[in-house]
């Protein structure tokens, strides 16, 4: 199964949830934006110095539904292209904001050869008042083998249950795409 972390690098959060990974030897894929992996490169190439995969997460995050296809296209290449000069090797996952694309944004995507990445488990951690609720979450609906779990890293409660997490989750974490 993989865990996966939208919206960071965040300069406290992602380094506690790099610290939870690394003390169960386990790896996640982070979908990263572009002008936040720009402020905190160190961050990003942290991620993937430890055997984290680093997919993107457009330039700005902005509303799919509002955002031309142009503009989405040119975040994506923009990104991409950051996170393969930060990390010294590809970055084709791309995960659309909101997890939502128009036909055409899509083909366009596609065109430029990223892989889009979704996922099926999403306890909308953003939404949850504290990590508790998150870990309680994760009890009432385990994990299975191929799920992909959607977390953010920019929310301290998410930092504060992942150790929880684990420890419940009996499944090997992987990243997406990494060997």
């Amino acid at each position: 199964m993989a865990l996966t972390f939208d919206d960071g690098p965040h300069p406290e959060w992602t380094p506690r949830i790099l610290d939870a990974l690394a003390a169960r030897g386990a790896h996640a894929t982070f979908f990263v934006i572009g002008e936040r992996a720009v402020r905190h490169r160190a961050l990003v190439q942290r991620l993937a110095a430890e055997g984290h995969a680093v997919g993107h997460h457009s330039w700005t995050h902005s509303q799919p539904s509002t955002t031309s296809a142009r503009v989405l296209l040119e975040e994506t290449r923009r990104t991409r292209l950051l996170l393969e000069e930060i990390t010294g090797r590809p970055a084709p996952l791309f995960r659309p904001p909101h997890g939502t694309l128009s036909a055409a944004k899509l083909l366009g995507v596609w065109w430029q050869q990223n892989t889009v990445v979704l996922w099926n488990k999403d306890p909308r951690d953003f939404r949850l008042p504290d990590a508790d609720a998150l870990v309680g979450w994760m009890k009432a609906h385990p994990l299975e083998s191929g799920d992909i779990m959607l977390l953010h890293d920019v929310h301290q409660h998410t930092a504060d249950a992942l150790k929880r997490i684990l420890a419940v989750t009996k499944l090997r974490c992987n990243a997406i795409g990494v060997q």
